[in-house]
């Protein structure tokens, strides 16, 4: 004769219980965290605006602090001599900068990586306020 063994239904209802949270816990975080995978970062489009606005300028974007952004383009002057593009480039740059809106950025530091005529490595960099966007 067949017994029913003792606490097998118990188990049963636990492993459901624990099946039915992964379950909960995996669409909530899909909830919370989903529509936000799909999407670029603002530092991630402002990449991509420097890239297309400035072709092989290898630009990196970073912030090192929540009130700081820090900018830096390769470029195919010496920015420490050519004064004019120099002006030129920082001022392209903070238009592309301006037209995101960066939330709680208060400086922009703008870095051009150039060489010189004599093949070393310049560089010249300029600080400017940013209105942080609401």
């Amino acid at each position: 004769m067949d017994e029913a063994r003792p606490g097998t239904s118990l188990y049963k209802i636990i492993a459901f219980s624990a099946a039915g949270l992964i379950v909960l816990l995996a669409v909530a975080l899909f909830l919370m965290y989903g529509p936000g995978l799909g999407g670029q970062t603002a530092t991630a489009r402002l990449t991509a605006a420097l890239e297309q606005r400035f072709p092989d300028s290898d630009p990196i974007v970073s912030r090192p602090s929540p009130d700081r952004m820090r900018l830096s383009l390769a470029v195919r002057f010496d920015p420490t001599v050519d004064a004019e593009q120099a002006h030129g480039a920082f001022q392209r740059v903070s238009g592309l900068v301006e037209a995101e809106k960066f939330k709680g950025v208060r400086e922009i530091e703008v870095e051009l990586r150039g060489t010189s005529l004599e093949g070393s490595a310049t560089a010249a960099s300029r600080t400017f306020e940013y209105e942080a966007g609401e």
